[in-house]
């Protein structure tokens, strides 16, 4: 849980309740991905507004890579923007803005 974790390993934690998930999601870095198991909407609704991270999947893990319309976010630590499908576009391109204006 200290490093970024890319390959089949998904760690797993177990918590005593809501408020403890998310002061340890709060209390490190930014995640790349959250993956909660819940089905109360109450519960969705906390961890969508109280956490940061890349991508929040409910009941599902990485099932987003899986939809070509979502973005895969990347925030703080791990930050580059976003990616997946069009999204790419944009963060592998450098949009530059030039302005002519003319001197007489």
């Amino acid at each position: 849980m200290r490093e970024e974790i890319f390959g089949p390993t998904l760690s797993i934690l177990t918590v005593a309740d809501l408020d403890e998930a998310i002061a340890f999601v709060n209390e490190r870095d930014k995640p790349l991905a959250l993956y909660a198991f819940t089905d109360t909407d109450s519960t969705k609704r906390r961890l969508t507004a109280e956490t940061s991270s890349g991508g929040l999947d409910f009941g599902l893990p990485m099932h987003h890579l899986a939809v070509p319309p979502l973005p895969f976010d990347d925030v703080g630590e791990s930050g580059m923007g976003n990616y997946h499908g069009r999204y790419s576009i944009g963060t592998f391109s450098h949009r530059k803005a030039v302005l002519d204006v003319p001197l007489s």
